[in-house]
């Protein structure tokens, strides 16, 4: 496989897991309450599991999302 950005050779390997999200929204609650509750289940997950954090704003309407290994 080559990476379509640059083209460098990669190796895909498969390891038997899947990538799952779930997201954290709100517009009553503050981004301290959200990040928290994003924050506690990217814990849960375990070292190693969590892809990444993202987030996002549009009209006051917040939205956290986990990607992570299952």
């Amino acid at each position: 496989m080559e990476c379509p950005n640059c083209g460098e050779q990669i190796t895909a390997i498969h390891t038997g897991k899947s990538v799952y999200f779930k997201y954290f929204r709100g517009k009553m609650t503050t981004w301290e309450s959200l990040f928290q509750q994003a924050a506690d289940f990217a814990t849960q997950q375990g070292e190693g599991n969590v892809i990444s954090i993202s987030h996002s704003e549009d009209h006051k309407d917040g939205v956290i999302t986990v990607w992570y290994w299952g």
